[in-house]
């Protein structure tokens, strides 16, 4: 299981657009999957945060889930089951210009755009495998990459 936290650089986020991408995996689907959610990566939990969400679905696969919250309005989106114990390959991107966030899970493409101004997501720590109070799921990445633009569609 891997959980950590990226704190630099220190104006990585702020206010930005930004792309992170990742090779990742879920092995277990643990009672804490069944009552609550583990962010593959998540800025937090509370206040400003963006992040992709983990949940149990079945016995056998996770119900993912991409949020982004300004404090105040959470603009969400569902992006399926995938199963456990098979390796996938995601990208979460924040355009702050038009506060549109965009997920890409292999080869399926979601994106959400605000339709009033969403306000900056100002937070800078990065949580994997944990938003900070919850982990679990047995998350395993193969590499986990920053890029301070957004990663389109055809260059992930």
């Amino acid at each position: 299981m891997f959980a950590s936290t990226m704190t630099n650089p220190a104006n990585f986020q702020s206010s930005g657009s930004f792309s992170v991408d990742m090779e990742w995996k879920g092995t277990n689907l643990d009672d804490t999957m069944a009552c609550s959610r583990v962010a593959l990566v998540s800025t937090g939990a509370t206040g400003d945060y963006i992040g992709i969400f983990a949940s149990k679905y079945n016995a056998d696969s996770y119900k993912l889930v991409a949020e982004c919250c300004d404090a105040f309005t959470v603009l969400s989106l569902d992006l399926g089951q995938y199963n456990k114990d098979k390796w996938y390959r995601v990208t979460m991107s924040w355009l702050s210009d038009n506060s549109t966030m965009s997920v890409q899970v292999d080869s399926a493409h979601f994106e959400v755009t605000a339709s009033f101004p969403f306000g900056s997501i100002s937070s800078r720590s990065f949580y994997f495998g944990s938003d900070g109070t919850t982990s679990g799921g047995g998350f395993m990445y193969k590499y986990v990459r920053f890029h301070q633009d957004v990663l389109r569609k055809r260059l992930v």
